[in-house]
């Protein structure tokens, strides 16, 4: 057995870390890539919720924990577990599903979602869970152009983190209710001709003279 993994497993069981935190340890060790997969399923059943969601961006954790850390009964789990980019598309399935919303938001910000979940996140009836899909890059263009026309200013700004992925998105956004929104568009140097032509028509000052600039 290699030095390391013994010496790990006397500090859990005498209960004594090196810094005096028998937690930090299980912490470290639990999100170590070279840890043993016997610790780490040991990990998998401790009583602190930091020590178990550590396990979720190991990438060497085992497939039956991550799978046991999807039914975990804390939500913070559950969240490190959704937007894991180790966690297999179909337990991502399944978090998507859950009924915590910061864990159905931690999968919209997963950069491995798949676009079928992120479009169906993008209809969530959680303001948060739709904003993760608006801000992650990775979410299709169909979805970003539908959160466009969503009624919360919240998924708006949010989605301004990808206005340089398409001119098509500004376009839509360039007709959008937010001044706000407007502006951003009015200032980024991706935006087509219409959308601008348009925009130096608008009834708010501050988006005209961006256009102006």
């Amino acid at each position: 057995v290699p030095r390391g993994t013994l010496f790990v497993d006397l500090v859990l069981i005498e209960g004594n870390g090196v810094d005096g935190s028998v937690e930090s340890w299980k912490i470290k060790h639990a999100s170590n890539p070279f840890t043993s997969a016997s610790l780490l399923r040991k990990f998998a059943k401790d009583e602190d919720e930091e020590v178990r969601a550590s396990l979720a961006w190991n990438p060497s954790t085992p497939s039956d924990v991550l799978s046991a850390l999807a039914a975990d009964k804390h939500p913070l789990v559950r969240s490190w577990l959704g937007e894991s980019p180790n966690t297999p598309s179909h337990l991502l399935s399944i978090l998507a599903r859950d009924t915590d919303g910061c864990v159905r938001s931690a999968v919209g910000r997963n950069t491995q979602t798949c676009a079928d979940l992120l479009s169906s996140l993008a209809g969530d009836d959680d303001v948060n869970v739709r904003c993760s899909v608006a801000a992650n890059w990775y979410s299709p263009l169909r979805v970003l152009k539908r959160l466009a026309f969503d009624h919360h200013d919240q998924v708006l700004q949010s989605l301004m983190g990808n206005l340089m992925k398409s001119s098509e998105l500004l376009d839509v956004l360039a007709r959008s209710g937010n001044f706000w929104v407007r502006s951003e568009v009015a200032r980024n140097p991706k935006s087509s001709i219409e959308a601008l032509t348009l925009l130096s028509l608008d009834p708010e000052r501050s988006v005209r003279g961006w256009v102006a600039q």
